[in-house]
């Protein structure tokens, strides 16, 4: 007859042989974390594991991948943060960050340095675009937020607008 303990080991042994390909490392932030694989192209981990300058996931099968400006997370954090379920790409719009920085994990997946605009436009608010000092000065006042080595924006009316009053001090 097998002990208890014997019986909860083998269990424990099974559950991490199936665990085990979708556990991650994380590094990126303090120290070197642990991750989730909890869909395609969708990791869970702590937000501080995150922090750093750049994110890297080593996978269970050694492939290592670094962090990419191609706005999917932030995309779905925007959708879910609205209450919207979908991850699929609505046609005609674009996802564009306010702010330069995809190195900086802090400020490439914040929601105030993210916007979504319809595809005509997305050239406006290319880094130094027309509609880019204004996204700024939106996402400062409105959120209180910049990335911590920008300087805070000054109300500037978008280089289409005439008056400048159109915008408030």
């Amino acid at each position: 007859m097998t002990s208890i303990i014997t019986q909860l080991s083998e269990v424990a042994r099974g559950v991490a042989a199936t665990a085990r390909p979708a556990v991650v490392r994380v590094e990126g932030g303090w120290r070197p974390a642990s991750g989730v694989v909890v869909a395609d192209g969708t990791i869970l981990t702590n937000a501080h594991n995150v922090h750093g300058d750049a994110v890297a996931v080593t996978f269970a099968d050694g492939r290592t991948v670094g962090m990419y400006d191609d706005n999917t997370t932030p995309r779905w954090a925007f959708f879910w943060a609205h209450g919207i379920p979908e991850t699929a790409h609505p046609s005609n719009r674009t996802f564009a960050h306010v702010w330069e920085g995809a190195d900086n994990i802090g400020a490439y997946t914040h929601l105030a340095n993210l916007v979504m605009v319809p595809e005509p436009f997305a050239s406006l608010t290319d880094k130094d675009g027309p509609l880019t000092g204004f996204l700024r000065w939106h996402a400062w006042t409105v959120y209180r937020w910049k990335p911590a080595s920008a300087a805070a924006p000054r109300a500037t009316a978008p280089a289409s607008c005439s008056n400048s009053s159109a915008v408030p001090d």
